[in-house]
């Protein structure tokens, strides 16, 4: 048999990076149309594409080229490859995020072309996490080819391989010889070179083309190609114009694949940091998404409104450009930066005002307000019992001119009074006007929950009732204690039974020493530590604060029955920080950072000093976890991190921080919080790369605010929770204070889940096909569960394996089983 060697021609195209979109969809079109024509000019050449996001921009700028495309398709000459909306970061999406990824471009591509590629396409990602696997085995994906990471820093044990997903799904991953891309003029000698690689008798594969800004194929390559083909044929050699999916077919039939159960990491681990609000905006805008649409979907499915398909389509297309692999790793140009935040806040400010449509919607059938109480409504969007922190703004009736407190008191829908306490409203007036109430409440499934609020008149708002003894402010609720240092502002303790979970001087922020390169491409650790925040002295901190007295630098700021906050003010060279603890009643530890940073070329980092040594620190992965590098080098997670033994636990939740790394022997935990390289500088070979003559902006330069949450206690607990804990952390209830009408009848909970503990609901929406509605369920352990789901009258009994997604349909009068993409590939 002779060897083959199967040539896919592609153009990869970074719709932004050094370049702003409007350059990127301009390079579309002229590589599209040159693309096009050589399709129709050489018999045997196949151009392969993917990206549903160029696709539509030739739809919308060019339909002419558009109408050409689809009939070169029809013909075979041009092959829709990959089938994604876009190719995105692939560590930092959430799993259902990368799903609608799938889903878009599916439909896009069915509707538009009739075509299901068959083989998933990622060049250009950063690293790949192992989630991906049961999301594409269940989106009707046989292989995956991706370039990233290199051998250098990734050893797999082929280069076609069976990937195995949490699981257990597998798929075929191809990380092919070279690059996914040739210089002009370069194909016949680069392609050539992987043909002298290929044994006799066997079969290989070569990705080429113009790349990075787009260019394809060039008439001089393929006239090369030409020439070569004819070289070889001579030889016995056989050079195919293919494409992944014909390949995938044949590499099957003649090569074993060995198995592989890991993410596909590290490489550019600065990309877990690097650009953070862009991050930070991103699991926003992601947590928002998925809360409006289970609101709309409640609403819908009560027949209170009109599900809007087009508004949550307009959000989730920004959402996905945002997740694009140059935008959400923050390696590209500032533009680029701007470009993505503004895309975030277009998502989010259709989603704010979907949100207030279907919250007053739902709040139907509440009866009116009390004369002398404020109602407050809360909805949960969870399919199970949730006990919160609930806060809420709002003004009183009037404004309240007496010099004496107006202490609020909340009451449940039964009249029992709950945990409530006043704290500083965001405005600045004084006098009694606008309040921030602060209740513990637990909130019913799906729906809303009623609350009123009454209020005490008090000489003055009660002062603070915390320990102050041997220069430590201690903090005392139930089992739970934290003691912070008054003389460095840190945790030198936290405990639950008497256990101390963290040591002394936890959440010191830690400075390192970094270079100009967003990436990180040429490491996979930052290890040179250089400095840290200290504590401000009295007058430091009465000029950082703008104040008229002096005020310590470690201080309480709010008490009650809720919780204790205390805030914690710190310097380093240019840069400040204040840290506030929030420890409430449930002894659950809350931590904002806010940073003013003016350094360059450094690094962050939030040090949680856990007493658990000998640890496994296990990390949120899209669909899945994975126990992390315990060798401190940097990690890449989602919403939440555990750091355990076989018996105790502390559980890290955050609200947009990936990048961290741990030591297994000490149990030490750091946060990665932000970095400061220049925008785009790229490594390259031994050349300068920084210039010497201008100013150059750097990433991170100002106010930075971060928030984590702490849990300790038992690990089979904490473990079991941790995902729905960073759910709730991200997708919190929504409340509003506002009087209804009192007319029409309540609405119901549609969605119930019998498990309390374990199964998370990642989506509630209106099917694709505008049939019926779709839940999906993960078990996020390694574990099997059980649960009951129940939809309106409809119940199911659900059995899950280990990190196991499943997606139900509900008809209007059953819930059934479907797949990822809801049956559209059937």
């Amino acid at each position: 048999m002779p060897k083959k060697t199967y040539i896919i021609c592609n153009a990869h195209l970074d719709p932004v990076w050094q370049w702003e979109w409007e350059e990127g969809a301009a390079e579309a079109l002229s590589t599209f149309r040159i693309a096009a024509d050589f399709c129709e000019e050489y018999d045997d050449f196949i151009f392969c594409h993917n990206e549903v996001l160029l696709y539509d921009w030739i739809e919308q700028y060019d339909p002419e080229l558009f109408a050409r495309i689809q009939k070169l398709v029809s013909k075979g000459k041009w092959h829709i490859m990959g089938g994604w909306q876009l190719q995105p970061d692939c560590n930092m999406p959430s799993g259902e995020s990368i799903v609608r990824q799938i889903l878009s471009g599916r439909k896009y591509f069915l509707e538009k072309f009739g075509k299901v590629p068959q083989v998933a396409i990622n060049f250009d990602s950063f690293g790949h996490s192992r989630g991906l696997v049961q999301i594409m085995a269940k989106s009707g994906y046989k292989g995956y080819i991706h370039m990233r990471p290199m051998p250098n820093f990734l050893e797999l044990p082929a280069n076609e391989y069976k990937w195995i997903g949490y699981d257990g799904s597998e798929i075929i991953g191809i990380r092919p010889d070279g690059w996914y891309c040739t210089p002009k003029g370069k194909a016949a000698e680069y392609i050539n070179a992987t043909v002298n690689k290929c044994p006799e008798g066997d079969i290989n594969m070569r990705l080429w083309g113009i790349g990075n800004h787009g260019g394809g194929p060039s008439k001089r390559d393929l006239d090369d190609l030409k020439t070569l083909k004819a070289e070889l044929k001579a030889q016995n050699v056989e050079l195919i114009h293919s494409t992944p999916e014909e390949y995938l077919v044949q590499a099957s039939k003649v090569h074993n694949f060995p198995e592989f159960k890991q993410s596909l990491v590290p490489w550019s681990v600065g990309c877990y940091t690097s650009q953070v609000r862009i991050k930070q905006r991103h699991r926003l805008a992601e947590s928002t998404y998925y809360l409006t649409e289970i609101m709309c979907s409640h609403a819908s499915a009560a027949g209170l409104i009109t599900y809007p398909f087009k508004e949550l389509s307009d959000a989730m297309y920004d959402i996905m450009l945002a997740e694009f692999h140059d935008i959400l790793p923050g390696s590209s140009i500032q533009p680029a930066e701007e470009m993505g935040l503004r895309v975030l806040d277009h998502a989010l400010e259709i989603l704010s005002r979907l949100k207030a449509k279907a919250f007053f919607a739902l709040s139907q059938g509440q009866s009116c307000a009390q004369p002398d109480k404020i109602p407050v409504f809360v909805y949960n969007p969870y399919p199970y019992e949730i006990t919160e922190d609930i806060v809420c703004e709002f003004n009183l009736w009037d404004q309240h001119l007496e010099q004496d407190f107006m202490n609020p008191i909340i009451y449940d829908q039964n009249g029992s009074i709950c945990p409530t306490q006043c704290e500083k409203e965001y405005s600045t007036i004084p006098i009694e006007w606008r309040k921030r109430v602060v209740f513990t409440a637990t909130l019913a499934p799906m729906s809303i929950n009623r609350f009123d609020c009454g209020f005490k008149a008090l000489p003055k708002k009660p002062a603070p009732d915390v320990l102050d003894a041997d220069g430590y402010f201690i903090l005392n609720r139930g089992n739970s204690q934290l003691k912070i240092n008054k003389n460095t502002g840190l945790v030198d303790s936290y405990t639950k039974d008497g256990k101390i979970f963290l040591d002394c001087s936890a959440f010191n922020l830690e400075v390192y020493e970094d270079d100009f390169d967003p990436w990180g491409m040429m490491v996979t650790s930052f290890k040179n530590k250089i400095g840290e925040f200290r504590l401000l002295n009295q007058a430091e901190t009465q000029e950082f604060l703008c104040l008229e007295n002096e005020l310590s630098p470690v201080h309480i700021i709010e008490d009650g029955t809720v919780r204790t906050v205390v805030e914690a003010v710190f310097g380093y060279k240019n840069s400040y920080a204040v840290l506030k603890y929030y420890f409430n009643q449930s002894g659950e530890l809350k931590l904002d950072v806010r940073v003013n940073w003016s350094e360059k070329q450094k690094l962050l980092r939030l040090n949680v000093p856990t007493t658990l040594q000998n640890s496994v620190c296990v990390g949120e992965q899209p669909y899945g976890e994975e126990v992390l590098n315990g060798e401190l080098l940097e990690n890449v997670s989602q919403g939440y991190i555990t750091v355990s033994d076989n018996k105790d636990c502390l559980l890290a939740v955050n609200n947009g921080t990936y990048g961290s790394c741990f030591d297994s022997r000490s149990g030490i935990l750091k946060y990665t919080l932000l970095r400061s390289p220049s925008y785009c500088a790229h490594p390259y070979f031994d050349r300068k790369v920084m210039p010497t003559d201008r100013y150059m902006p750097y990433i991170e330069q100002g106010e930075r605010d971060f928030s984590f949450k702490f849990c300790i206690g038992a690990s089979n607990k904490l473990r079991s929770r941790a995902s729905r804990t960073a759910w709730q952390f991200n997708m919190q209830p929504i409340s509003l204070s506002f009087y209804p009408t009192g007319s029409n009848q309540l609405p119901l909970s549609p969605v119930k889940l019998s498990d309390t503990t374990v199964i998370t609901l990642t989506t509630l929406k209106k099917a694709e096909n505008q049939d019926g509605y779709i839940v999906r369920l993960f078990n996020p352990t390694e574990s099997a569960q059980e649960c009951r789901l129940s939809f309106c009258q409809a119940e199911i009994s659900l059995c899950f394996g280990a990190y196991e997604i499943k997606t139900l349909r509900y008809d209007g009068n059953s819930l059934c089983e479907t797949d990822l993409m809801e049956g559209m590939l059937n």
